[in-house]
């Protein structure tokens, strides 16, 4: 799975319709994936957690990818 496409994909279908009108909407994402040491869902949690405030200090509308690295 290439996370970069998926979160772009989401980005980009992230609005909100009032009344027939369009508003843009953003936010900031942590992203953490599975693997042979980080296998929890508490390790992904605090892992995503840690990241997402790497993306808020990014500003608006991003994500970031955790790496253990």
């Amino acid at each position: 799975i290439d996370i970069n496409s998926m979160a772009n994909k989401i980005y980009s279908k992230l609005e909100f319709i009032c009344q027939s009108n369009k508003h843009p909407i953003s936010c900031s994402v942590g992203i953490s994936q599975s693997s042979k040491e980080i296998n929890t869902f508490n390790q992904l949690y605090e892992n995503a957690d840690k990241v997402l405030y790497t993306s808020k200090e990014k500003g608006r509308a991003k994500y970031t990818i955790y790496t253990n690295k």
